[in-house]
């Protein structure tokens, strides 16, 4: 278990529709930090990927989110 003492900023970016959130979010990398936390998310997935290089089926009506973030190891 982790205490936090200082605030996180969520930063969403949202998409009617990508190839995957976490191809997607693979550009947004450099804005993460420990205090700085990136969600993408979209309306539709043309080429979701699920665990174990599975395909993922993303249907209009749902939301698919990939989150980045930094945790401080320091402690």
């Amino acid at each position: 278990t982790q205490e936090f003492d200082k605030k996180v900023t969520i930063v969403r970016r949202h998409y009617p529709e990508v190839d995957s959130t976490q191809d997607t979010i693979q550009e947004h990398l450099k804005d993460v930090s420990s205090t700085r936390w990136v969600m993408i998310s979209a309306d539709t997935q043309k080429g979701g990927k699920g665990m174990w290089g599975r395909s993922w089926v993303s249907p209009k009506g749902n939301v698919f989110v990939t989150f980045a973030l930094q945790l401080d190891t320091s402690m």
